[in-house]
């Protein structure tokens, strides 16, 4: 028997294992990866992990602004909207008072019902308008205490959007200005040549009941449009009219699908 013969009879006996032989060979191979690269896996994990909390980078402008932007938790976004509704219809008291935790979570739920689908009608709507994808509910990293509706990117420029429902016709000027405050400090946190690549876009929902008009509204908002140092665009809605829009949108999309 010649020695190239023996070979071949040989592998005829390892054929069936070579699939297990080449999977021990892979796990080899990564734990010897692990053993003796595990310090610089730690560190890149370590700073992976960093990076994912700070927010992950978006380049906007030509400059190379970066911004980092993380997901809001459910705890931010209900806070938020907690305040948001108390600054609107003053219910915070009206809430405490009812004894029943059923109760109380019913009757929450209804009063935030419309708040919730007022922000995201309005956002399907820009989103539509701008002819660009709009991350919901997420904090910047330089702004890591406050929670955006939405942010943006078009013609490289970043775009944050801010969605406010009015179901009373009282609008609390001091309550957007201090909002508005809170940007202007993030604009001014940018180096003066990225400036230019940021805007805010402002939008009001009236509420079905609410019976203030769309021009009391603009004469209100008017004070503010040139009292901050940044881009403010104000939009202002209708419910029913952005709510119909969403849903004939739906009806579209599900009719394509048929």
């Amino acid at each position: 028997m010649t020695a190239l013969h023996f070979i071949s009879k040989v592998f005829e006996k390892l054929e069936p294992y070579i699939p297990l032989m080449q999977t021990l060979a892979w796990l080899t191979l990564i734990i010897i990866i692990l053993v003796v690269f595990k310090k610089h896996l730690n560190r890149i994990i370590e700073s992976l992990t960093k990076r994912l909390e700070e927010g992950a980078p978006i380049k906007v402008g030509g400059s190379g602004l970066e911004i980092g932007i993380t997901p809001a938790s459910t705890e931010e976004k209900e806070i938020k909207l907690s305040q948001e509704i108390e600054e609107d219809v003053n219910q915070k008291e009206n809430i405490i008072k009812k004894s029943s935790k059923g109760a109380r979570q019913l009757f929450n739920e209804n009063i935030m019902a419309p708040y919730i689908l007022a922000e995201e009608f309005a956002l399907n709507k820009i989103a539509k308008e701008l002819n660009t994808n709009i991350e919901r509910d997420v904090k910047l990293s330089r702004t890591p205490y406050h929670v955006f509706d939405g942010v943006a990117l078009k013609d490289q420029k970043f775009i944050a959007i801010e969605v406010k429902y009015l179901k009373n016709p009282v609008i609390n000027i001091n309550n957007y200005k201090k909002f508005l405050d809170r940007i202007n400090k993030f604009y001014h946190s940018l180096e003066a040549a990225n400036k230019k690549y940021f805007s805010l876009i402002f939008v009001v929902v009236l509420g079905k009941e609410n019976t203030i008009s769309i021009d009391e509204v603009k004469a209100n908002l008017a004070s503010l449009t040139n009292a901050f140092d940044f881009e403010i665009n104000f939009r202002i809605y209708k419910f029913e009219e952005i709510e119909k829009e969403s849903n004939e949108s739906l009806q579209r999309t599900a009719n394509r699908h048929r």
